[in-house]
């Protein structure tokens, strides 16, 4: 008489799938169950065989990862369960950029502000204002002629948005009235 044991080659499910993300990047790591000798890992649908409890995953901008990881016992040639996960890439926000808080100009000026923005994800910025005059929300050009009797203090924003995170700006603009000045060299006789 002998016995088999068969519990020692089944190998255990993989435990603590965890993942920490970056600027475009997921670090998964995982400890093996009992009876392991290797993984089966999938990412995004392509299998990788290896020895190492942690993988390295690269990807686009707010991309998904998936990932699903299973023990195996050589000598029974036996997966485990599955254990999976989706991770996010996180998003970077946007950073409005070229608005200062205030500005000061004479009625028959032109206010300009030309909005930019910064973000490491790289998307297009879609900005939006509640000032008078023309703008372009696609360049964030703020143009605004003023005239007579335009004077007096406004109070504005400008935003930006990457359909993700959004970055706002308030800014003051005072517009003195025009006081024409007294001619100069005239005399009298």
């Amino acid at each position: 008489d002998f016995t088999v044991n068969v519990n020692a080659y089944t190998p255990g499910v993989p435990t603590g799938l965890t993942s920490v993300t970056g600027n475009f990047w997921v670090n998964y790591s995982w400890s093996a169950g009992a009876n392991t000798d290797s993984f089966n890992v999938s990412v995004n649908g392509i299998w990788h065989n290896t020895t190492d409890s942690f993988i390295y995953v690269k990807s686009s901008p707010h991309g998904w990862v998936n990932i699903s990881v299973a023990g195996y016992n050589a000598t029974s040639q036996v997966l485990s369960d599955f254990v999976s996960q989706d991770t996010q890439i996180p998003n970077n926000p946007i950073t409005l950029t070229n608005v200062s808080s205030s500005y000061s100009l004479f009625e028959g000026d032109t206010l300009y502000i030309d909005a930019d923005y910064t973000d490491a994800d790289g998307p297009e910025g879609t900005f939006e204002t509640n000032a008078m005059g023309s703008f372009d929300s696609s360049t964030g050009v703020l143009s605004w002629k003023t005239g007579p009797k335009d004077g007096g203090v406004y109070h504005w924003y400008i935003s930006v948005t990457d359909g993700y995170s959004t970055s706002t700006k308030d800014f003051t603009v005072t517009v003195n009235a025009y006081t024409p000045g007294i001619p100069t060299g005239l005399t009298s006789t």
